[in-house]
């Protein structure tokens, strides 16, 4: 919120709102605005926030608990046998094939796009770190495996450097720093980590751990959002006017009717 314009005239402030747009590649700066927010006259209360310096004594609430502890649950490392299904990219937790999910997302991201140039996202910032997404999935230059896989080539940091100013990759040099072959290696690692992660949060439809095809969309809007994504966010994605929430029922829709197997709720 900002206090953006002062009438001395009716002694009246108005105060707007600039918002960004944020998903699993990271954050655009704060430009979308100003949206007209409150006006406030002279001598008007301005709620500011809590002034309390020590936290309330009394238990969290019931939502809170429950994301701290999926935060701990996060934290902890996979099995051995867990780690193994993420880095050779056959079935990951749940039973999901990655191979099939991945095949889903393209679909669904790909819808209305012609591959020009002009359709990719403009650079995108996550803390100190920007960068493009890249390929067929999207992968954005700033995630770690990203990283990792480019960084190995020759040429390979200057490139990941070049991603930061304004023209995108021409087409051969995205071939030779980042192929179909690496973008389907990376691709998998993604899934695997975020079907693990889906796998150890909590359903607020069932009050149990994801499962089903309940898996798949929490694994798909992790994917879209982010790891830190809300379960079920109504959040517009930007690439294709869906929803976090439509985003995973429709990978999730395509994974099913493409011969997709996930471990049900009865077994898991």
């Amino acid at each position: 919120m900002v206090l953006w314009e002062v009438d001395e005239t009716n002694d009246s402030a108005q105060f707007v709102l600039f918002l960004r747009y944020c998903n699993a590649g990271g954050c655009t700066p704060y430009n979308i605005g100003p949206i007209p927010f409150m006006e406030y006259k002279r001598d008007a209360m301005i709620p500011i926030g809590s002034l309390r310096s020590n936290p309330p004594s009394n238990r969290l609430p019931i939502r809170t608990q429950q994301q701290l502890a999926q935060q701990q649950v996060r934290r902890q490392q996979p099995s051995r046998s867990m780690r193994d299904n993420i880095i050779t990219g056959e079935e990951v937790a749940g039973g999901i094939s990655p191979s099939i999910l991945a095949e889903g997302i393209i679909q669904i991201l790909s819808v209305g796009k012609s591959n020009s140039q002009s359709d990719f996202p403009p650079i995108t910032c996550l803390e100190n770190r920007c960068g493009k997404s890249l390929g067929k999935y999207y992968l954005h230059s700033t995630n770690q495996k990203v990283i990792k896989s480019i960084a190995l080539l020759d040429g390979g940091d200057k490139f990941l450097r070049d991603l930061t100013k304004p023209n995108y990759p021409t087409p051969a040099s995205l071939h030779n720093f980042f192929p179909s072959t690496r973008q389907d290696e990376v691709m998998r690692l993604v899934i695997g980590e975020a079907a693990l992660l889906a796998r150890s949060e909590i359903d607020p439809t069932t009050g149990k751990y994801f499962c089903g095809d309940r898996l798949l969309e929490r694994t798909a809007q992790i994917l879209a959002g982010g790891l830190f994504v809300p379960i079920d966010s109504r959040v517009m994605n930007a690439d294709n006017s869906l929803t976090i929430l439509k985003f995973g029922q429709k990978v999730t829709t395509y994974y099913n009717s493409h011969g997709g197997t996930v471990v049900s709720c009865a077994t898991n």
